[in-house]
């Protein structure tokens, strides 16, 4: 017999050994932030025990964006595995099933998570969210005559000490956009996904960080924009690397038109898979973050996602997304809605509606989140 159930704080070890064996890793070393041996987790998994131990489980971990000033909460859900010997007898279903329930209890705005694209769908969970990655090389920075600099150097988060590196997390979160790290457990955070972290100081003085996996800079944060390039070629320097990808979320305007003079090019890719809990919540947040940096075109929209209440969004002097009984102007399935809202190509979708120009100017809306957050 099959007993669905939580996990409790001794199962920790249990949990990170059928993930270590499924997925052939080492949890504690790829996720300190979740499995390293100061944090235990199991009370965030979902698990199906059999008479004989865990045979699955579903990783749902807090996971909140603050946008503005809004705060969303979320879930990311990770470690989803199945033992070989039982799969096939419906215990991911279930356990999706179960997690996604208590998201709803806990009225969560949006959760996210990594896997394949058909095999989630089935959960309401599609590829969407918009990061731009941007190539710089050396002879990039050697035609712009960019070279890089003594007043630049760098110290791994490990050698900070804790003022310094709560200057550091108060950086991270000053953002228009940001996932919510604890400072207890900033460090691990940043560790993850065997990333590297470093201070940046100019002139000796503290002037912003940077989180790197391999040569792709997932992470950074500088006092002031000029300084970036300067930055990046003395890091490149450092570290010994003649190109670097440097990520960026849609809203960093600054950023894209200053790297896009600079860098050999650039290319976009979808952030994570993701499911909308709550419409209202979420498309009121990341509008008014887009409403920041560009200019919307003023009107109204009355979005039906079916299965739920029509919502009425309005853009004008301010942005109000609110349930209402009006017809609907668009009438979309849960994954339809999620790509209109958030899907970079849904700009080349001819709606053949009345409303095709305002939908242009409003969407996609600008969420992403650095992957180091995800789980």
């Amino acid at each position: 017999m099959t007993l669905y159930r939580k996990g409790l704080s001794n199962d920790q070890e249990a949990i990170i050994h059928l993930g270590n064996y499924v997925f052939d890793t080492d949890f504690p070393a790829l996720l300190p932030k979740l499995y390293s041996p100061s944090v235990n987790t199991a009370t965030s998994h979902f698990l199906a025990e059999e008479e004989d131990g865990i045979k699955a489980l579903v990783g749902s971990f807090p996971l909140d964006l603050h946008v503005l000033d809004y705060d969303l909460k979320g879930f990311g859900i990770g470690t989803v595995c199945v033992d070989p010997d039982a799969r096939s007898k419906g215990y991911m279903k279930q356990l999706m099933t179960n997690a996604l329930a208590e998201m709803h209890e806990e009225k969560a705005d949006f959760a996210v998570l990594g896997g394949q694209k058909q095999r989630y769908e089935y959960f309401g969970f599609t590829p969407s969210g918009t990061h731009l990655n941007f190539t710089l090389t050396a002879t990039n920075l050697r035609h712009h005559h960019i070279v890089a600099s003594p007043d630049f150097t760098f110290k791994s988060f490990d050698a900070l000490d804790t003022p310094t590196l709560s200057c550091i997390h108060k950086m991270h979160h000053s953002k228009p956009l940001f996932s919510t790290r604890s400072f207890q457990n900033f460090i691990s955070i940043c560790r993850s996904w065997k990333s590297e972290s470093f201070a940046i100081y100019n002139k000796n003085e503290l002037c912003g960080y940077v989180l790197y996996k391999n040569n792709c800079i997932e992470d950074f944060y500088v006092s002031n924009s000029d300084l970036l390039i300067p930055a990046l070629a003395s890091l490149m320097q450092t570290l010994s690397w003649n190109e670097c990808t440097i990520c960026l979320n849609t809203y960093e305007t600054a950023l894209i038109k200053l790297l896009i003079n600079i860098c050999e090019g650039y290319t976009t890719r979808l952030s994570t898979c993701l499911n909308i809990l709550n419409y209202q919540n979420f498309i009121n947040a990341f509008l008014n973050l887009k409403k920041s940096y560009t200019a919307l075109e003023k009107g109204h929209l009355v979005l039906e996602v079916q299965g739920t209440e029509n919502l009425l969004i309005e853009v004008g002097k301010n942005i109000n997304v609110m349930p209402t009984t009006l017809e609907a102007d668009l009438s979309l399935t849960h994954l339809e809605a999620t790509h209109l809202l958030c899907d970079p190509l849904q700009v080349y979708i001819d709606y053949h509606h009345d409303k095709s120009r305002l939908i242009k100017s409003w969407f996609p809306l600008p969420f992403a989140f650095c992957s180091i957050d995800n789980v």
